[in-house]
């Protein structure tokens, strides 16, 4: 019986011709099996589908690895040759020849199902009869499904849904990758114990649907690591973890999920990296009919790895992901110390200090010349908050420096708000004005005044993020990334080499019309996001990156569309870090308006199409904030 419901949904998932549909079909699928038999069943489908992708070259096809996952279950072989097609008619023949074999029965999964929930609940029952400290709540709970429909903050559930992601998945992960390493057998049972762990916290918090996905990434996890993997299983994977996002937004939770496949050249041995965040807020957004969700995020787990980016998103994951800690980090590091009155933004190129330094001061100046177009015209509250997050700043780097001489490296606080006390133990290296200094800074920060100043300012940029990863998503979705404009080519070399996509290439076409499109969409944020585009140029350890090409093309785009003469930027292999930064400031001392309005033009003339009008379904706003 329970092979019946294995073949139904692999063969759910084999017929749907629209590759788009395939998650949908997924989700319904599994809420076919009865709710008992779903965590058997997607453990059967997952190794089956795990084996099939080993056993084709056409592993981002995904109807067809199931229609091969489809025919191992059966005992039936493939075609030699691995061809599509082929495999499509076999696999057509076995379902007409023994239909039956996909028609699970209703009365005995019933039975098996009531079985199988009988004794768990009794135990449950038992357990928590009358002492369930959430029963008395349940009625008070606010809607849970709302804000991924209509936009807003989720709901962020009970303590024990919280722990599942906080405590349980981190401790999975931290399991799971010394068994990587080790390969020792009570490392794996380890890796098993904590499966099982997070797996018993899950039914006791979530949904059926949403621990069963659960229980197929925790699966697919311990299967890349045991195997290794390709880039199509990667994928799939990625593909599996979206479903319990899924599942996870269904429920209405304010938790997401993330995982990364990395596979070491060398040996072929893969990690995998699973995060968990809470959802901050949701914002639907609309384009020529098409409707994107950006998710706004903060890291839960307090796990060792981290992505050095605002924002991100992947072809096969619904949403735009803005990373809020990420922003925070960026605007009290380098944003807001720019906004004092003599304020420099920071920038890397240490071997030419002279240019760095005035071409920091120059970014500066433009940022505080937009600054209060962010805040209502006041540019007094800007520039007071600028000069604490600056003296902040120069207070940590003097405190750093003389900790280096006794081998201690001091991070300077990526947030708002500093907690003093993990500091206390080095407060010998500052002299005591400078300690009375920081508490004072500390304590001003506090002031609401302050607060609504840097609120107002994290609004915007988060909003600008926002419209970044969803226009990777538009791109996704239109196909406006199919071809390579002419500029870009010229740096990266075309799309695809014979068979072999050039995913340099790729990435640096999908950031040159995202960086672009938040250029064309907001000119209050446009100095801003030209100073971020100046330090993928400046930095030498970004070039060569996706984002520092895209910086290329528009810095020479825009001066040729402004009429700005201007050199050659990259020569020799080398970027002229004088050059840009001589076009970076003729940029910049054009208004506003017409860079905006360039930057829209520069965009069409790369694609070849009008950009897209982009709409906030929850403020029901045009391309401006």
């Amino acid at each position: 019986m329970l092979q019946a419901h294995v073949l139904a949904v692999l063969a759910a998932i084999a017929t749907t011709e629209d590759a788009s549909a395939i998650r949908d079909a997924r989700v319904a699928a599994y809420r076919r099996v009865p709710v008992g038999l779903r965590g058997p069943v997607r453990t059967r489908v997952t190794r089956a589908v795990s084996d099939a992708i080993f056993a084709t070259q056409h592993g981002d096809d995904e109807a067809h690895v199931h229609r091969l996952a489809y025919l191992a279950v059966i005992g039936r072989d493939p075609p030699q040759g691995d061809d599509v097609a082929a495999v499509r008619a076999v696999f057509d023949e076995a379902r007409a020849a023994r239909p039956e074999r996909e028609r699970p029965s209703t009365a005995r999964a019933l039975m098996l199902g009531v079985v199988m929930l009988a004794v768990p609940i009794a135990i449950t029952t038992w357990w928590l009869w009358p002492h369930d400290p959430y029963a008395a709540l349940s009625e008070a709970l606010p809607p849970s499904r709302g804000a991924y429909v209509e936009g807003g903050r989720p709901d962020p559930g009970t303590a024990a849904q919280r722990a599942v992601f906080e405590v349980r998945l981190p401790a999975f992960t931290i399991a799971l990758d010394r068994w990587r390493a080790s390969r020792d057998p009570n490392a794996r049972a380890a890796v098993d114990a904590e499966r099982d762990a997070t797996l018993g916290a899950a039914r006791g918090a979530l949904g059926a649907d949403t621990v069963s996905f659960l229980d197929a990434v925790l699966t697919q996890s311990i299967a890349v690591v045991e195997g290794g993997v390709d880039r199509h299983a990667a994928e799939s994977h990625v593909r599996s973890v979206d479903a319990l996002d899924a599942a996870i937004q269904s429920e209405g939770l304010a938790y997401y999920v993330d995982a990364e496949v990395l596979t070491e050249r060398a040996t072929g041995a893969s990690r995998v990296y699973l995060s968990s965040f809470t959802v901050d807020n949701v914002a639907i957004y609309e384009a020529e009919g098409r409707t994107v969700r950006a998710l706004r995020l903060r890291r839960l787990d307090r796990l060792n790895f981290a992505r050095a980016v605002l924002g991100f998103t992947r072809p096969q994951v619904r949403d735009a992901l803005v990373l809020g800690e990420r922003v925070e980090e960026h605007l009290v590091q380098a944003i807001v110390p720019a906004l004092a009155p003599d304020g420099a933004l920071a920038l890397s190129g240490d071997d030419d200090l002279a240019l760095r330094d005035e071409t920091a001061r120059v970014a500066a100046a433009g940022v505080r010349d937009e600054a209060p177009r962010w805040l209502g015209g006041d540019a007094a509250a800007a520039s007071e908050l600028g000069a604490i997050f600056a003296r902040r700043h120069a207070l940590f780097v003097a405190w750093s420096e003389r900790l280096s001489e006794r081998g201690i490296v001091l991070r300077e606080p990526d947030g708002y708000v500093v907690d003093l006390e993990p500091y206390t133990a080095f407060t010998g290296a500052l002299v005591a004005h400078e300690r009375r200094e920081l508490e004072a800074l500390v304590g001003a920060l506090e002031d609401e005044r302050h607060q609504r100043t840097y609120r107002a300012i994290e609004a915007r940029f988060l909003a600008s993020i926002e419209r970044h990863e969803v226009q990777h998503r538009l791109d996704f979705l239109m196909g406006t990334l199919g071809t390579l404009p002419p500029r870009l080519e010229a740096m990266v070399g075309p799309l695809r080499m014979g068979d072999v996509v050039n995913l340099l290439a790729e990435r640096s076409n999908a950031e040159l019309s995202a960086y672009l499109s938040e250029l064309a969409r907001d000119a209050t944020l446009v100095r801003a996001s030209l100073a971020l585009l100046l330090r993928h140029v400046f930095d030498r350890r970004l070039w060569g990156t996706a984002e520092c090409h895209a910086a290329l093309v528009i810095l020479e785009g825009l001066a040729d569309r402004l009429a700005i003469p201007r050199g050659t930027l990259v020569v020799a292999r080398r970027i002229d870090r004088a050059e840009a930064a001589r076009i970076h400031a003729a940029i910049t001392a054009r208004s506003d308006d017409d860079v905006q309005r360039e930057a829209r033009a520069l965009w069409e003339e790369l694609y070849q199409r009008p950009l897209p009008a982009l709409r906030s379904g929850a403020r029901a706003s045009d391309d401006t904030p």
